[in-house]
């Protein structure tokens, strides 16, 4: 699969599987906010499936974020429970 370059070599997904919520959401919070200043409309949290406690995490935080317009889960090919696609404003 070919991938568009990322913008100022921020990359288009973060993985926070396997991290607690007190180590993931900092990393979260200052990649999407580099991801937004980079250019990007949307990008994708890698989470994991698990309990759900990081996705919940995600998602409270992409709600309080005011340049965050959408987030939803992946779809099957996107990698479906385990990600969260993230969109951004323009």
């Amino acid at each position: 699969t070919l991938h568009a370059p990322a913008p100022r070599g921020v990359p288009s997904s973060i993985m926070v599987r396997g991290m607690t919520v007190d180590e993931a959401l900092p990393e979260v919070e200052i990649y999407l906010d580099r991801a937004f200043r980079a250019g990007y409309g949307e990008v994708v949290v890698i989470h994991g499936r698990g309990e759900g406690i990081l996705r919940r995490a995600v998602h409270s935080l992409c709600k309080s974020l005011p340049y965050v317009t959408d987030f939803r889960l992946g779809s099957a090919d996107e990698g479906g429970y385990g990600v969260t696609i993230v969109s951004f404003r323009r």
